[in-house]
């Protein structure tokens, strides 16, 4: 009945499948998924349902508190099927909810239907030259594909290319040292009890399977708030499980009293991270396009790690200790028995800790651009709800962080040591030195009205001559985008900076002279297009009132294009 009642699960699970689509980003569907994912991991959702957590601690408690009365027993029966039926709140709140929604979608398409409708051609027309764009675009891509280069770590693997790298068998071995001694553990639980005196040892088996999804629900919550938060490489949630399972292996093999209470916790918990951990490690590494195969091929290490320590090594090694009876058997009683195995399990974990470390350096930098793109995520969606200063400089904040992650990504910056900090910052930051007036004029290019001698000009390479450090780099962020020069100065800024004449908003169209309009520049601010170095300056009636003018469109025009 156990072997059926899965497989008829399954099957009856298949008439309900379907192709969902993929919802656009917002900040109420992410939150929405948290609930979800909190409902059946930590809490309770709306009073109605208990998490899996909580059946693990129901158990837990069943399984201290026994003996059990046949009617407690009932009881307890009761109740645990109330708590595995509870997830299905879940679903049944997303169907009311999408349901709901849905009726209101349709209530507002139908009232803009009746107040605005919108007649549009079927067909609209095509600019060829866009047309011929594109096929040109799918001609190069279908090239690039002929030409196949091996992907990198965290791009989409086959399962040759994967089986290929280093990365793969480094998780494939540490795997195999992580399941492959908990399986051993598990599979002979009752028989180690049994060799260290304890005449029931149904507790230790519970133990293992129930601080076995503490270790599961907690590592996967874990790892993945500290990958957001700094980056950390998911293995080292692997490798920290390997030593902590060798500690519990050292713990059972001392054989105190109660060590191996201790120990299947120790041992539960850290089988449970493993086996959840590597899940998503494998998918981060080699790509989610045949990630099934690849996992498939990971968990032969159950199999694989069963027979090799448990039918192989403690086997065989409890045999040798092992005393022969009289009816043609063997049994062996003492903590010796076992010691032998918990030492070679020990240090099988020390290597599976080993390569996680490795694991973990050489994929680094993977998780350093899933850290910088979930921070990116997030950020975009607190933009969508609030503003300001504080918000903006975070947002500054996180991208020279995502930045410099990228930059990590692809550069060894052990390299970087040849440099001293003057010339690194002259490389990354370019040059900061302050301008002189008569040298300014060979590198800026003079149009629209305005000559090398036209007196506005000479003001304002007069005024650009006096700038304190400050002052300079906020005019070059003002006009450039970024507050440093290249390296080389205006010589090299391409394109060159440009100063053309802007005319007056407030012209007056009636002469009083006869000869032209009147033309009050004095009231008007410079602006710029930053994407093209252009600079576009009205022609001040003196040098005070350009000064003042142009440094007010320098310190109200930051962070905006209000002035461009």
């Amino acid at each position: 009945m156990l072997s059926l009642l899965p497989f008829a699960v399954c099957l009856f699970a298949v008439l309900f499948l379907r192709e969902v689509p993929p919802s656009p980003e917002s900040p109420q569907l992410d939150n929405l998924e948290h609930r979800y994912f909190g409902a059946f991991n930590v809490v309770v959702i709306h009073g109605e349902s208990a998490p899996p957590s909580a059946v693990a601690l129901y158990l837990l408690a069943y399984d201290l508190s026994s003996p059990h009365e046949p009617l407690s027993s009932r009881v307890f029966a009761v109740v645990l099927l109330l708590l595995l039926a509870s997830p299905l709140a879940v679903p049944a709140h997303a169907f009311v909810k999408e349901l709901l929604a849905s009726q209101t979608f349709k209530l507002s398409l139908d009232i803009e239907k009746t107040t605005s409708p919108v007649r549009e051609p079927l067909l609209a027309e095509k600019d060829p030259a866009a047309v011929d764009d594109r096929l040109h675009i799918v001609e190069a891509a279908g090239n690039m594909e002929g030409e196949r280069r091996r992907p990198l770590v965290g791009e989409d693997h086959t399962v040759m290319e994967a089986m290929r790298t280093v990365d793969f068998w480094v998780l494939f071995i540490s795997f195999l040292c992580g399941v492959g001694t908990g399986l051993a553990v598990m599979n002979n639980m009752g028989q180690m009890g049994s060799a260290m005196g304890y005449s029931d040892v149904s507790m230790f088996v519970s133990l293992l399977s129930i601080w076995g999804f503490f270790g599961r629900i907690a590592s996967g919550t874990i790892s993945e708030y500290f990958i957001k938060k700094y980056g950390t490489p998911r293995p080292l949630w692997n490798a920290g499980s390997q030593i902590l399972m060798a500690v519990g292996y050292v713990i059972m093999a001392v054989a105190l009293p109660g060590s191996l209470y201790i120990g299947s916790g120790i041992v539960g918990i850290c089988y449970g991270v493993r086996l959840a951990v590597t899940v998503p490690t494998a998918s981060e590494l080699f790509g989610l396009k045949y990630y099934g195969l690849i996992y498939n091929i990971l968990i032969l290490n159950l199999p694989l790690g069963s027979f090799l320590f448990s039918g192989l090594q403690a086997g065989l090694l409890y045999d040798r200790e092992a005393t022969e009876t009289a009816g043609g058997g063997n049994t062996c009683l003492g903590a010796h028995c076992y010691r032998l195995v918990f030492v070679v399990m020990t240090f099988a974990c020390v290597i599976g800790f080993g390569l996680d470390v490795v694991l973990a350096f050489r994929t680094r930098n993977v998780y350093y651009r899933i850290c910088a793109s979930k921070n990116s995520n997030n950020l975009d969606r607190i933009n969508g709800r609030k503003s300001g200063k504080g918000l903006r400089d975070l947002n500054w904040f996180f991208l020279h962080l995502q930045t410099f992650l990228c930059f990590l990504s692809v550069f060894d910056i052990s390299t970087l040591q040849i440099f001293t900090p003057r010339e690194l910052d002259y490389l990354l930051c370019g040059q900061c030195e302050l301008w002189q007036a008569e040298s300014l004029a060979e590198h800026i290019k003079f149009d629209h009205g305005y000559t090398a001698k036209s007196p506005a000009i000479i003001n304002l390479l007069e005024i650009m001559g006096e700038f304190t450090p400050e002052q300079q780099r906020a005019f070059c962020q003002f006009v450039t985008g970024a507050p440093r020069l290249p390296p080389g100065g205006l010589a090299v800024l391409n394109p060159k900076l440009t100063i053309v004449r802007k005319h007056s908003s407030t012209a007056t169209s009636v002469p009083t002279n006869g000869v032209g309009p009147i033309e009050s520049a004095d009231d008007d601010l410079p602006s710029v297009m930053t994407c093209a170095n252009y600079l576009k300056l009205p022609p001040y009636s003196s040098k005070e009132i350009m000064y003042k003018k142009l440094m007010y469109a320098i310190n109200e025009g930051q962070g905006s294009f209000d002035l461009s």
